[in-house]
C-alpha cells in the first residue's frame, strides 16, 4: 500500500535524511523533463527517436554534429536558474545528504537565495572543494549545465552514452558516499516518474547498497509526481515505501510539521558562540574544564592530558608554558609555535597555556584538527575581540595540517592590527621545518623547540607524583619507595632522552614496548586485528574514521559499537561530523600507535599491502580521506617510506586519479621522477599540473630542479648544450624567486643554479643574485632555516674557490 505524504514526512528527521532529486523536482521551476529534452534534441538534429533513450539520442546528435553544438543547444532548453515553490525551502533543513541527477543549477540557486553555504560537486576535481562543517554538499551525479569539457572545463555533462562510460569512476565515488550516508539514515527519492528509465537504475542501486548494510540502513521512500498504483506495488514488494506528490507538496508537508531550523545559542561577548561554523569546529576551553571530569588513569595509559586534567593539577608545569603566556600578556609576542617529536608534551603545554589564560579571564579555544581552519570566521572573531577589548587565545594542534590557512590568518591579523587574538601552534618538527611559513609567524612570534625535561621540570614532576592526588596511586611501588634524592637521580637518568608518552613510561620498570605488546597479546584475535590496523594507519598519517575501518575490515556496521567497547581503553571514537555521520578513531597516543605498527607491520610487504588496501577503499568525497591522501605522502611513515620508487609512483598515480585536485601527491610524483632521472615523464607531469591546478611554489621549484638535473645527469650532451639549458634554469629560477620570495626551497634551487654556473661558466652573477634574494628573505622572515641555508651555500661557494 502506498502511504500518504503527511505520514512520510512525519517519519523524517532531516538530519538523518538524504534527498535524491530527479527531473520532476525541477519541472515546476521551468526545467524540461527527460522525455521533453530527448524530443527537442531529436528534432533539432533531425534524428528519428525510434524508441531511443535520451543518452542514445544525444550520442547520435554528437556524432551528426559535434559536442559543442549539442551542449549549446541543451543549455538553451534550460531557463536561467529561478527556483520557485517548494524547492526554495530545501536549504532550510540540514539534510544529511543531497544528490541529484539534474543538469540544472536550481538547487545551487536556492542555497544562494537562502544564504546557506553549499558546495556543488560535478567532477573529481571538485572533491578538493569540500570543506566546512556546515556547507551542504550537493552531489551532481550527471554533472551540471554550466560546465562541460567542450568549454575546456574539467566537469562533464553526462549526457551521451559515451559520457556515462567516461564518468564511471566519478559516479562510483558518489555512490560509495551515498552508501556511507545511508547508514542509519532514510532516503527520499523525489522527482521521478515510475515510467522514467532512470528510476529503475537508481532504485536498483540503492537497494543493492541497502542489502549490503545488513539492516543498518534506514527506510527508502519514493515520492513520485505521477500516480501509478500498479508500478508502485512492484517497488513496495521490494521494501520501498511509495507516496505520490511533487516537491511543492513535500515542502509544504515539511513546513506544516514544524520549524526548519533551531536557534543557535549566542553569547554577547563570545565571538565563537556567535558563529555557527566556529561553534562546530572549536573546543571551548572553559566548557571543557567545567563539563568533563579529569582522568589521571587515562593519562597514565597514554591518552593526552585534557583541559580538565590540566585544571586539576594532574600535569607538571613546563617552563615554556609560563614563558609563552608571559609574552602574550606583555604583548611582546602574538604567536607561539611549539615544535618537537611525538611524546614530548607539545599538546599538554599548549593546553596548560590555554588554562592559564582562561584563569586570567581570557576567552580560549582549541581548533578541532579534523576540520579545515575557517580563516574568515577567525578574522571576524578577532575583529570582535578587538572592538570589545577582550583577549582571546586559539590553540591549533598539529598545525602542519593547516599551514596555508595559518599563514593567511596571521598575515591578516598582523596587517589589520588585530592583536587581541593569540595563537599557540603545535607540530612535529619533521612536519614543521619544511613548511613555508608566513613572515609574521617569526616577526611577531617565536618557535620553541621541545625535547628533554630540564632540572626544574623534573623537580615539578617529582612533586606531582609525591603529592596526595589521583596520580600518586598509579606510581609503581618500586619507584615510590625511594627518597626524593633517589627519585630525582633515576628521573634524570630516564629523561636523558626525550620526555616520553606518559607517567606510565617514566615509572614502569619494564620496557615500554613490552607493556604495549603484552596488552596486545591479551586481546581477542578480532580486537587485535582492529588495533593493529588502526595503529598502522594512524602511524602512516592516515586519518582513521569509522566508515574507512568498516570498508577495510568488512565488519558489520552493527558490530562497530561492540568492537569499540572491547577496545575502550585503547581506541576512542570521537565526533567529526554527526550530521554527515563521520566519526574519527584514534589510538590513545601516536607513540603507542608507532610501537604497535613497528612490531605488527614489520614486514615491508605487509605495510605495502595496507597502503594498497587503503588506497583502494578511499572515498575522496570525505574531507578526512582527502587529508589522508596528502598525509600518505609524508616522508617519515607514508608512501615515501617504501624503498622502491617505482612502487611509490604507481600508488601516487592511483591517488592522483582518485583526487586530481589534490596537489601533494603530484608534487611527490614529480620529485620521484626527477630523482629517477625520468626527465621527460617529470616534464609531462609538470605540464599536466600547470594545466589542471596552476603553478604553486613546489612546482615552480621542480621546474628549476628538472632543468638543473638535465644539465647534470643527461648523458651525451655537449657542454655548450648543457650551458644553454643552465641559462634556461637561471631565467626560470629568477622568475620563481621573485614570485615566491619567501619560499626558501625555491630560493635554494636558485642558489643551486648559481653554484652550477660558477662551476661550468665561471659566472658568479646568478649566485650573487640568488644569495641576495636569500638574505633579503632572511631579513623579512627571521626564519632560522633560511639562515642555515645561507651558511650552507656560503660554505659551498668557499669550497669551489679552493
Amino acid at each position: 500500500m502506498t502511504i500518504e505524504l503527511n505520514r512520510l514526512v512525519q517519519n523524517l528527521d532531516p538530519t538523518r535524511t538524504i534527498l535524491f532529486f530527479g527531473a520532476g523536482s525541477s519541472i515546476p521551476s521551468g526545467s524540461p523533463s527527460a522525455p521533453d529534452l530527448a524530443k527537442a534534441i531529436s528534432q533539432q538534429f533531425e534524428i528519428d527517436p525510434n524508441g531511443f533513450s535520451l543518452a542514445e539520442i544525444a550520442e547520435l546528435a554528437e556524432l551528426n554534429a559535434d559536442r559543442a553544438q549539442l551542449i549549446t543547444f541543451v543549455r538553451e532548453q534550460f531557463p536561467r536558474p529561478n527556483p520557485t515553490g517548494g524547492l526554495l525551502n530545501v536549504p532550510l533543513f540540514g539534510w544529511k545528504g543531497v544528490y541529484t541527477t539534474n543538469y540544472d543549477e536550481l538547487l545551487e540557486r536556492t542555497y544562494q537565495v537562502r544564504k546557506v553555504p553549499y558546495t556543488a560537486i560535478t567532477t573529481n576535481y571538485d572533491f578538493s572543494k569540500l570543506s566546512g562543517p556546515l556547507a551542504q554538499p550537493i552531489y551532481k551525479i550527471h554533472g551540471t549545465i554550466g560546465q562541460d569539457v567542450s568549454d575546456g572545463s574539467k566537469s562533464r555533462m553526462i549526457l551521451t552514452q559515451g559520457d556515462y562510460d567516461k564518468a564511471i569512476e566519478y559516479r562510483e565515488f558518489l555512490y560509495t558516499r551515498l552508501a556511507s550516508d545511508m547508514a542509519g539514515a532514510d532516503l527520499v527519492i523525489i522527482g521521478f516518474s515510475l515510467s522514467d528509465a532512470d528510476i529503475k537504475a537508481v532504485v536498483d542501486r540503492v537497494l543493492t547498497i541497502q542489502s549490503k548494510m545488513g539492516g543498518a540502513g534506514g527506510q527508502v521512500y519514493l515520492l513520485l509526481y505521477q500516480k501509478d498504483e500498479n508500478r508502485a506495488r512492484l517497488y513496495e514488494a521490494r521494501g520501498v515505501r511509495v507516496a505520490f506528490g511533487g516537491i511543492d507538496e513535500f515542502s509544504a508537508a515539511l513546513a506544516r510539521k514544524g520549524p526548519a531550523a533551531s536557534v543557535v545559542y549566542s553569547s554577547s561577548n563570545d565571538p565563537v558562540q556567535q558563529s555557527n561554523i566556529l561553534s562546530a569546529t572549536t573546543i571551548d576551553v572553559k566548557h571543557s574544564i567545567e563539563n568533563f571530569p579529569s582522568n589521571a588513569s587515562a593519562m597514565f595509559n597514554g591518552w593526552p592530558a585534557t583541559y580538565a586534567d590540566v585544571a586539576a593539577d594532574l600535569t607538571f608545569g613546563r617552563t615554556f608554558s609560563n614563558t609563552i603566556f608571559g609574552a602574550f600578556k606583555a604583548a611582546t609576542q602574538q604567536y607561539a609555535s611549539i615544535v618537537g617529536a611525538s611524546g614530548v608534551g607539545k599538546t599538554t603545554i599548549a593546553r596548560q597555556i590555554a588554562v592559564q589564560a582562561e584563569a586570567d579571564g581570557w576567552l580560549c579555544w582549541e581548533h578541532k584538527v579534523d576540520f579545515s581552519l575557517p580563516v574568515d570566521e577567525w578574522i571576524s572573531a578577532a575583529e570582535k575581540l578587538q572592538s570589545a577589548d577582550l583577549n582571546g587565545l586559539l590553540v591549533i594542534d598539529e598545525a602542519n595540517f593547516h599551514i596555508a590557512e595559518i599563514n593567511r590568518l596571521v598575515e591578516v591579523l598582523t596587517t589589520k592590527g588585530l592583536t587581541r587574538l593569540r595563537l599557540v601552534l603545535t607540530s612535529g618538527r619533521a612536519q614543521w621545518q619544511y613548511r613555508t611559513k608566513s613572515v609574521f609567524l617569526t616577526k611577531n612570534g617565536k618557535e620553541h623547540q621541545l625535547s628533554k625535561l630540564n632540572s626544574q621540570e623534573i623537580d615539578r614532576l617529582i612533586m606531582l607524583v609525591s603529592a596526595p592526588n589521583d596520580v600518586r596511586p598509579l606510581v609503581e611501588a618500586t619507584f615510590s619507595g625511594f627518597s626524593l634524592q633517589e627519585k630525582r637521580r633515576r628521573l634524570v637518568e630516564r629523561c636523558e632522552a626525550d620526555a616520553f608518552v606518559c607517567l606510565r613510561n617514566i615509572f614502569a620498570t619494564e620496557k615500554f614496548d613490552d607493556i604495549i605488546l603484552r596488552e596486545y597479546a591479551q586481546m581477542s584475535v578480532a580486537d587485535q586485528e582492529i588495533y593493529r590496523l588502526v595503529s598502522a594507519m594512524q602511524n602512516a598519517g592516515i586519518r582513521v574514521h569509522r566508515q574507512l575501518v568498516i570498508r577495510l575490515t568488512n565488519i558489520a556496521a552493527e558490530m562497530v559499537e561492540a568492537a569499540l567497547r572491547n577496545l575502550v581503553d585503547v581506541i576512542s571514537e570521537y565526533d567529526i561530523s554527526v550530521r554527515f555521520g563521520v566519526y574519527g578513531w584514534k589510538v590513545r597516543h601516536s607513540v603507542i600507535a608507532g610501537i604497535v605498527a613497528k612490531y605488527k607491520y614489520a614486514d615491508p610487504a605487509a605495510m605495502l599491502d595496507l597502503f594498497e588496501r587503503v588506497i583502494a577503499n578511499i572515498s575522496p568525497t570525505y574531507e578526512i580521506e582527502r587529508r589522508t591522501i596528502n598525509e600518505m605522502c609524508n616522508v617519515e611513515t607514508g608512501l615515501p617510506s617504501i624503498a622502491d620508487k617505482d612502487t611509490q609512483n604507481r600508488l601516487l598515480r592511483t591517488l592522483i586519479s582518485i583526487a586530481p585536485g589534490e596537489p601533494i601527491p603530484r608534487h611527490r610524483l614529480i620529485r620521484n621522477l626527477i630523482s629517477l632521472e625520468k626527465f621527460d615523464l617529470a616534464e609531462t607531469e609538470i605540464r599536466v599540473f600547470k594545466h589542471d591546478i596552476g603553478v604553486d611554489g613546489p612546482v615552480a621549484r621542480y621546474q628549476v630542479v628538472l632543468l638543473l638535473a638535465r644539465v647534470m645527469y643527461t648523458p651525451g650532451l655537449m657542454d655548450e648544450d648543457r650551458l644553454v639549458i643552465l641559462r634556461q634554469a637561471e631565467s626560470q629560477a629568477a622568475v620563481s624567486a621573485e614570485k615566491y620570495s619567501n619560499n626558501r626551497h625555491v630560493l635554494a634551487a636558485y642558489c643551486d643554479v648559481g653554484i652550477e654556473l660558477i662551476k661550468r661558466a665561471n659566472d658568479e652573477t646568478c649566485f650573487d643574485a640568488a644569495m641576495k634574494a636569500l638574505k633579503d628573505a632572511e631579513g623579512r622572515t627571521g626564519d632560522e632555516e633560511i639562515t642555515k641555508s645561507i651558511r650552507h651555500y656560503e660554505r659551498r661557494r668557499f669550497e669551489i674557490g679552493l
